[in-house]
């Protein structure tokens, strides 16, 4: 999934429908909601960071 956003977000689009090879996913997953997904991530993990560091030094 990172490979297929980051390709349609700084080289072209992909157009590979009705291409015998399209992934399943491909039809309902955009390069948005891939950053939409990747930043809730690393938000969480940052949280769980911070967590652990309040832990331990509290």
């Amino acid at each position: 999934m990172v490979i297929v956003g980051g390709y349609e977000t700084s080289v072209s689009r992909l157009n590979l429908e009705g291409h015998p090879d399209e992934p399943d996913w491909l039809s309902h997953v955009n390069a948005n909601l891939l950053k939409v997904k990747l930043a809730t991530e690393i938000i969480g993990i940052s949280s769980i960071h911070l967590l652990k560091t309040f832990i331990i030094n509290g």
